[in-house]
């Protein structure tokens, strides 16, 4: 199976940016990882408004928030944070 690619819009982008290098590289290697085997579960899933099926993965201090869009193979990052217990 050819790998998916993936991608982001600003929001994510930009939180992204602000994360320590190390976090960064962490990200990058997960969705490179994810991009060859996107049928990953996650730890989490819920659906938005719209019925989008998005799935959570835990990546030690950073919560990422991903859809798959298999119509077109691409991994599509929503939300990414520092795990909200973790922020003091």
């Amino acid at each position: 199976m050819q790998p998916y690619s993936w991608a982001m819009n600003q929001a994510p982008a930009r939180e992204y940016e602000l994360l320590d290098p190390t976090f960064r590289h962490h990200v990058r290697e997960f969705l490179d990882s994810l991009a060859r085997h996107p049928f990953h579960e996650g730890h989490m899933r819920y659906r938005d408004v719209d019925g989008f099926e998005f799935r959570i993965c835990f990546l030690g201090e950073i919560d990422l928030h991903y859809r798959l869009d298999h119509a077109v193979r691409e991994i599509r990052v929503a939300v990414i944070e520092r795990h909200p217990q973790l922020n003091s």
